[in-house]
This record gives structure tokens, C-alpha cells and sequence, in this order.
């Protein structure tokens, strides 16, 4: 057994730019007076840049990893951490909602080749997600094809951008595509960083939300049965949202109407049904979750590189060592269920076997229930 992490980062240096098509330089983004990238008009982050970031943080995540200056440092991380798989996401697409179609289209266009310049290298440990401009089908599905080939696993999508849901019908190319490459449709956690740069609160409406939204409305709109063997992932925002979402989307039917029927009967196929994968967070009531949804569908996702609500850098040695979930619930959670969904050979196994140490297997008995 090897860990799979589904839910892990890179962030972006000024050389995410350096790909532009000759044709769209001059959409490459400027900086303003304090560093930060400005994009139509907009200031959105700065750069990554190691030498700002406290020394705990370079203690977790070696310098070089994060930003994959050096892809072999986040490969001997893994090593250490007993990863076999990192599944990557950016950082500043997360956030980051560019109001011309075609400057969005030309800077996920450069992105997404120095996303595979970068993990060129890395014989299958590191696969990535790529950025598509849902608004330009043709561009879109020419990325799709150019990530194909160069490593990614998956497409990263929010669950509410530009005003549309992952339900609205722009997206349909984009799913049949998907489903064609065998790309997996990852709806990540995250929201328009001008809505919340003044008011942290709104974070959970808009960074949060979205994901068990997304589920919702796919779910409500019947898109999955559209696309019968595509995989979805809900990513970053925990699974303690499930028991809710499956409530409130068995409460109407498919034209809105009421219906009359116990949730609960929807749990336990939903998520196989509709090939939805869910990462789950150590502090989730798993044991619970189980009960209702099974197991198979679980994965989990350590957010490296980032340390804020969703981050835990040794989550899958904490979930691993948890002996309350049945039918070996917790080596499915790390490994087995994420190669599913990833496509990645069981028999991939490139990382050492991790020693767990003393303190993780006693933080993995405070969530034993």
C-alpha cells in the first residue's frame, strides 16, 4: 500500500506566464507597486516567493517543492510523507475569475504548459488538473487534448464561475470531451477573490459552498446520467456536507416538483450511481459517513502546499491508523479508492512504506469514536 493524495498544490511563479501564444502576449500580467500580478485591470496575487513565507512553512514544504522548481524535492517529500501519488492543483486559478474570455483562454493556455513543462520529469507521481475556458468551447477542449498528453489526470473546474453552475449547458462539451479522454472533472474549492478580499465572513458562501452546490445541481439536472462513465471529484471542502446535500437533492424531482421519499435510501447508491468521489477530511465523522454512503467513494486529499482550512500535511498517515471504519474502510480512503478515480495502477507503489510517529497515531485516536 502507498498513499494517494488527491487534493495537493502548486503555486504559481512568474514563469506560469512564459508560455503565452506569440499571438496573446500582450495579455501576460503586470505588477503593480506591491508585487501582485494585475490582470484586466485587477490585482490578484503575487508570486510565489519562498524568501516571504515563515520558517514553519519551509519546514513542511521543502523549498523548491511547492512552486516545482525542483520537481525531484516534492518527490523526496513524498517519499518521506510515503506518497505515491500527488494529484496537483494551482493555487491562483482558484481564486482568480478574468472577466475577458479570451485573456482567461490565453493565460490557462500558458499555464497549463508550464504546468506540463514542470511534471515533465516526474514519471507518474505527479499528475495535475487542467484549466479550461468554459466560455470558449473550442479553446477549451484543445486544452483538454493538449493535457491529455502531457500528464494531466483531470479537469479543475469551481462549482459556481462566471455566474454559471457546473450544471449549465456551456459545460456539456467540455463533460463529452472529458469523458472521451478519460479525464476526471474535479470541482475544487474556491470563489472570486474580489468578492472576499474585503470580508473574510463570506468565505464559507464563497470559497466553500460551491462545492456541495456543485453536487447538488449536477445531481439536480440529471448531468451524470448524461455521461455515464465520467468521474466527478468534490475536493477541499470535507464530506460532512453529504448527508445534507443527498437530503435536500431527494426532496424534488427532476422538474422541481416535491416528492415524498427518505433520503436515505438515496445514500447509499448516490455516490456509486453517479461515479461521485468525495475527499473526506480527518476530522469528518467517517464512521458515520460510512454507514450511510460506504467507503468506496471516500478519498482524501492533504492540500500540500497550502496551510489553511482544508490543509493537513499527514492526514494519510492519521486516517490509515484509525481503526473504526469496517472492512478495511481506511486503506480504501488513502489508497485504493483514489486509484479509481485517477486511474493509477495498483501496482504503482514507488514510495517507501511510511513509519508513522508516535504523535500521528495518537492524533488518529482522537478521531476514533
Amino acid at each position: 500500500m502507498g498513499y494517494i493524495d488527491s487534493d495537493t498544490h502548486v503555486r504559481e511563479a512568474d514563469s506560469s506566464w512564459d508560455y503565452l501564444d506569440p499571438g496573446e502576449r500582450q495579455y501576460r500580467p503586470t505588477k503593480n507597486e506591491q508585487g501582485a500580478w494585475v490582470i484586466g485591470g485587477v490585482e490578484w496575487q503575487r508570486p510565489f516567493d519562498v524568501a516571504v513565507m515563515p520558517p514553519e512553512y519551509n519546514e513542511v514544504f521543502p523549498e523548491g517543492s511547492v512552486d516545482l522548481a525542483v520537481p525531484s524535492v516534492r518527490i523526496e517529500r513524498m517519499d518521506v510523507l510515503g506518497v505515491d501519488v500527488q494529484v496537483l492543483f494551482s493555487s491562483f486559478w482558484l481564486n482568480a475569475e478574468i472577466e475577458s474570455p479570451i485573456e482567461e483562454a490565453a493565460l490557462m493556455r500558458s499555464w497549463n504548459r508550464w504546468m506540463a513543462d514542470r511534471v515533465a520529469d516526474a514519471a507518474s507521481r505527479l499528475l495535475w488538473t487542467a484549466e479550461v475556458p468554459f466560455r470558449l468551447a473550442e479553446r477549451a477542449i484543445a486544452e483538454m487534448e493538449f493535457a491529455k498528453v502531457h500528464g494531466a489526470a483531470g479537469v479543475h473546474l469551481s462549482g459556481l464561475r462566471h455566474g454559471a453552475t457546473v450544471a449549465h449547458p456551456l459545460y456539456r462539451p467540455i463533460y463529452e470531451k472529458a469523458q472521451e479522454l478519460d479525464l476526471v472533472i474535479a470541482v475544487h474549492v474556491g470563489g472570486d477573490a474580489r468578492v472576499f478580499r474585503g470580508d473574510r465572513s463570506i468565505v464559507m458562501l464563497n470559497n466553500l459552498a460551491p462545492v456541495p452546490g456543485a453536487m447538488y445541481a449536477l445531481y439536480r439536472m440529471g448531468v451524470p446520467a448524461e455521461f455515464p462513465d465520467l468521474k466527478w471529484a468534490f475536493v477541499e471542502a470535507g464530506a460532512s456536507w453529504l448527508p445534507f446535500v443527498v437530503q435536500e437533492a431527494s426532496r424534488t424531482d427532476s422538474s422541481g416538483n416535491r416528492v415524498s421519499r427518505d433520503w436515505r435510501d438515496l445514500a447509499g447508491t448516490v455516490l456509486v450511481e453517479n461515479n461521485y468521489f468525495v475527499t473526506c477530511q480527518i476530522d469528518d465523522d467517517l464512521p458515520y459517513l460510512q454507514r450511510l454512503f460506504g467507503v468506496t467513494n471516500l478519498v482524501h486529499g492533504t492540500d500540500y502546499s497550502h496551510m489553511d482550512l482544508g490543509s493537513d500535511p499527514y492526514g494519510h498517515h492519521i486516517i490509515a491508523s484509525r481503526a473504526d471504519l469496517e472492512h478495511d474502510g481506511a486503506t480504501m480512503i488513502v489508497d485504493a479508492n483514489a486509484r479509481r478515480l485517477w486511474g493509477i495502477d495498483p501496482s504503482f507503489t514507488p514510495a517507501p512504506v511510511p513509519e508513522l510517529r508516535p504523535a500521528i497515531v495518537e492524533a488518529a485516536s482522537t478521531w476514533t469514536r
